[in-house]
C-alpha cells in the first residue's frame, strides 16, 4: 500500500476538518487501496462502495465525496457532502418513490446522526437539518415524511 498525499482539499464543516480527495487520487485509493495519514481508506471489502458512490458525485457537480477521521479507532469515515450555494451539507444519499405518482430519484437526506460523529458542532448540523422542509414530490407535490437537502435533477434511470 502506498501513502497518498498529494491533491486533497481540505475543509472545515460543523468544525470537522473533510478531505475531498481529487477523481485522480479516489481512484489511486480504490485501485492501490492506499493510506491516508498512515490510516487505510478504501478495502477490497468496501472499495465497491466507494466506486458505486463515486460514479454518482461524479454525475452531481453539486456533490462532493469527502473522509473525516472517525473518532473511535482513528479511522477515516467517507461521507457525501451536497453543496447549495454557500450552504454545505452532509447527507446520506438513497432513492426515493413517490407513491402518489410513483417519481423516484436519488436525495441527499441530512438527517442522519451518523453524518456529524465527532464533529464539534454535529447539535448545530442536526439542527440544521430538522430545520429543512419536509420534501415534496418534485412531479406532483405531494409530501414525503422526510427532509431533504439535495435531489438529483434527473429521474432514476435518466
Amino acid at each position: 500500500m502506498s501513502q497518498i498525499t498529494d491533491d486533497i482539499a481540505r475543509e472545515i464543516l460543523d468544525g470537522q476538518e473533510i478531505l475531498f480527495p481529487s477523481v485522480e487520487v479516489w481512484s489511486r485509493l480504490i485501485a492501490e487501496q492506499g493510506l491516508l495519514d498512515d490510516m487505510t481508506v478504501v478495502t477490497a471489502e468496501n472499495s465497491h462502495w466507494f466506486s458505486g458512490t463515486l460514479e454518482i458525485v461524479g454525475a452531481h457537480e453539486d456533490l462532493d465525496l469527502g473522509l473525516f477521521r472517525f473518532p473511535i479507532g482513528n479511522s477515516w469515515t467517507p461521507v457525501v457532502v451536497a453543496r447549495r450555494g454557500e450552504w454545505n451539507q452532509r447527507v446520506q444519499i438513497h432513492n426515493l418513490r413517490c407513491e402518489s405518482c410513483g417519481w423516484t430519484g436519488l436525495v441527499g437526506n441530512p438527517c442522519y446522526w451518523e453524518l456529524s460523529i465527532g464533529a464539534p458542532e454535529k447539535e448545530e448540523a442536526l439542527n440544521r437539518a430538522f430545520a429543512l422542509p419536509l420534501f415534496e414530490c418534485p412531479d406532483c407535490s405531494a409530501p414525503f415524511e422526510v427532509r431533504i437537502f439535495w435531489v438529483s435533477p434527473h429521474p432514476e434511470g435518466e
